[in-house]
């Protein structure tokens, strides 16, 4: 009897060590995911360089996401123009470089519709 409870006590251990280790990993990766990195302006001109728009792009979709001001641009019907201008404002030569705008009537458009 007492070497059942001993080995069923093992396996508990084991198991639990293995769930550690695999929650160890996930956090390294979500660790990753979550911490910018604040060499935008240098990881950007670096795939620009390489010719890799889309990854410039996907770097630049990360920041500006990260913004605090991205919620109120992008999700709040009503005084966030302030919010929009910035966001406009900061991002306008990365955007430029690609080809691309950030078209705040339509986000507010489309805010607008979602809310009715």
């Amino acid at each position: 009897m007492g070497l059942d409870i001993a080995i069923a006590s093992a396996v508990v251990e084991i198991i639990t060590l293995i769930f550690f280790f695999v929650l160890c990993r996930n956090v390294s990766k979500i660790k990753k995911e979550i911490v910018s990195n604040d060499n935008l302006p240098g990881m950007f001109a670096m795939y620009i360089s390489l010719g890799e728009t889309d990854k410039a792009k996907k770097i630049l979709y990360k920041a500006i996401s990260k913004e605090p001001e991205f919620i109120a641009a992008f999700c709040y019907n009503g005084n966030n123009l302030a919010q929009q201008s910035t966001l406009k404002r900061k991002y306008k030569p990365y955007l430029e470089i690609l080809g691309l705008e950030l078209d705040f009537e339509l986000v507010n458009k489309f805010i607008q519709e979602r809310e009715k």
